[in-house]
């Protein structure tokens, strides 16, 4: 079984959650914060540092559910070779008898 596309998102896809966030969910993430922190300087104005740290919580939570994505994926690939090792092992012990 191979990877599912962890890059860019299904063309079906209805919204983000841990079984569908992509990499380009990050990176538009990222965008948000930055046009964020430009506005902040052009307004000089508080409210929208505020509004900065704002879009970089939200960004901290994207890259954390995108981990949490990476992390399920990795589990299912090491669950799948315990299976066949698992298998393996009681083939050959079932050889041996």
């Amino acid at each position: 079984m191979a990877l599912p596309n962890l890059r860019t998102p299904d063309p079906s896809r209805t919204g983000i959650n841990e079984d569908t966030i992509v990499e380009q969910d990050l990176t538009d993430a990222f965008v948000q914060t930055s046009k964020m922190l430009g506005r902040a300087e052009v307004a000089q104005d508080s409210k929208y540092l505020g509004l900065a740290c704002a879009e970089y919580d939200k960004f901290i939570e994207v890259i954390l559910l995108f981990k949490k994505r990476l992390r399920g994926e990795q589990h299912q690939i090491n669950d799948r070779y315990r299976r066949a090792d698992d298998a393996r092992r009681r083939e050959a012990s079932q050889a041996q008898r």
